[in-house]
């Protein structure tokens, strides 16, 4: 492209120009040990055919009017049959440009997004029911505070700590990353408590990382998504430059879909643009979509005013090449060069410096549609839905197995209580047989008898 204001800065030949493709001849010429000079086609066409002519490019090498063709060249079979290409020096596809549109307003439910509404029902569910959960183990478990106040273990007013209204506040408590004043004590209910702890853990986690990516990046609220929207709409008119290769992409394409698009352009006014900077404009200024190479769109997509952005998925996958004339003997010494430059990571360097380093946009504005974080959904949390549920039921199997061990505590307890009375009680039998006899007077008085042993 022309430097901004090079005619008034009197600057001619190639002093004109900057670029990728610029930079990359400018290091082939050092390599190679060549000198060249720039110009501009006359009719500023890559090269398609017309009436069985070659224009543009490609029309220059086949008359010998150019050496070297450096440019965004998309190397194709038909193209191939009139010119000699080098390898590619960057491959890329078509994309679809359009015009970002306004940003959604503010809601007042916005916390609410990073999780899908099912995760918040199942969330509210799984809060109501490891409470309740709690507070049957209170009531059951021998060793929770209810049963341990009422065998006066500990205060009475201990014996609610976790009745349902105190269960329900100790599971917020947890899930707020904060503390209560009591805690459970049976074993039974620490197991449920620690579920419950896990699953709050990882759900807090995950809503706080993409809370933070709902906070950084803006929702745009585009109709157009893919390629698939783009036909199946009749408001937003789409299309390419005129005898272009990804025109000729569409015209040739055995794609139904893409069949159809190619109708859709060469039957809709004004579809077809003459250049790339007017397909440019007409996006910016017109409800229109551009499909064009994705290196060039995501190349204005960086530019100044930043209201550009690109959607769907590239498709069409090529190459940019050297155009050479037909049977060049310096094709293969092109190559090479092209290939050590990758090899040396130049390319990816230059491809930096032109896309990134010198976009006009900040970063969080090139990001398209299909970056956009979405809602975790309940799938991502179904596992640990079922760690809490499963603590809960092992809670409640602890409780069951406490409740058990308890009894048989409590009959042991008992057995033993019995063996030692009888062991007692044998004393005070025989004071009450001597009591009888010596009512009856048929004996001497009981107690003269003790005195005597």
């Amino acid at each position: 492209m022309e430097k901004p204001n090079a005619s008034a800065k009197g600057l001619t030949g190639g002093d004109r120009f900057e670029g990728y493709c610029i930079d990359m001849l400018k290091e082939l010429a050092k390599k190679m040990n060549f000198k060249y000079e720039i110009y501009l086609v006359p009719d500023n066409k890559f090269g398609s055919k017309e009436r069985g002519e070659w224009n543009g490019l490609v029309r220059e090498l086949q008359v010998n009017k150019a050496d070297v063709a450096v440019a965004p060249l998309t190397i194709s079979s038909e193209r191939e049959e009139a010119i000699d290409f080098t390898k590619p020096y960057m491959t890329l596809g078509i994309s679809i440009l359009i015009k970002k549109p306004a940003p959604s307003q503010p809601d007042y439910f916005a916390f609410l997004q990073p999780l899908h509404d099912i995760v918040w029902v199942s969330v509210l569910i799984t809060y109501l029911s490891i409470s309740f959960v709690l507070f049957m183990i209170n009531r059951t478990s021998p060793y929770e505070w209810k049963r341990l106040s009422d065998r006066n273990l500990v205060a009475k007013s201990d014996a609610g700590n976790l009745d349902y209204l105190n269960s329900l506040w100790w599971c917020f408590g947890s899930f707020m990353q904060q503390g209560v004043d009591y805690s459970p004590k049976s074993t039974a209910a620490r197991v449920v408590g620690g579920a419950w702890w896990l699953f709050t853990l990882f759900l807090v986690t995950s809503y706080t990382a993409n809370m933070a990516a709902f906070l950084t990046i803006t929702r745009l609220d585009t109709p157009i998504r893919g390629m698939e929207d783009l036909v199946t709409q009749s408001k937003v008119v789409y299309g390419t430059v005129v005898n272009s290769q990804p025109l000729s992409f569409f015209s040739t394409s055995s794609n139904f879909l893409y069949n159809r698009m190619f109708t859709y352009m060469d039957t809709t006014p004004g579809a077809i643009c003459k250049n790339t900077n007017l397909c440019v404009e007409k996006v910016r200024d017109e409800n229109y979509a551009f499909l064009w190479d994705s290196t060039v769109n995501d190349y204005f997509v960086q530019k100044h005013p930043c209201d550009l952005m690109t959607v769907g998925n590239t498709f069409d996958i090529k190459g940019y090449g050297i155009g050479l004339p037909r049977g060049a003997t310096y094709r293969d010494d092109f190559t090479i060069a092209l290939l050590e430059l990758r090899e040396q990571g130049f390319l990816e360097e230059l491809q930096k410096k032109w896309w990134t380093d010198r976009g006009d946009c900040p970063k969080t504005e090139l990001i398209g549609t299909s970056d956009i974080p979405t809602q975790l959904g309940f799938a991502q949390f179904s596992g640990m839905f079922c760690v809490v549920g499963a603590g809960a039921g092992l809670g409640l199997l602890t409780s069951l197995i406490e409740n058990l061990v308890f009894i048989r505590h409590n009959q042991v307890k008992k057995k033993r209580k019995k063996k030692a009375q009888k062991r007692d009680c044998y004393p005070y039998n025989g004071v009450r047989y001597g009591a009888r006899l010596a009512d009856m007077g048929s004996v001497e008085p009981y107690d003269d008898m003790v005195s005597t042993v």
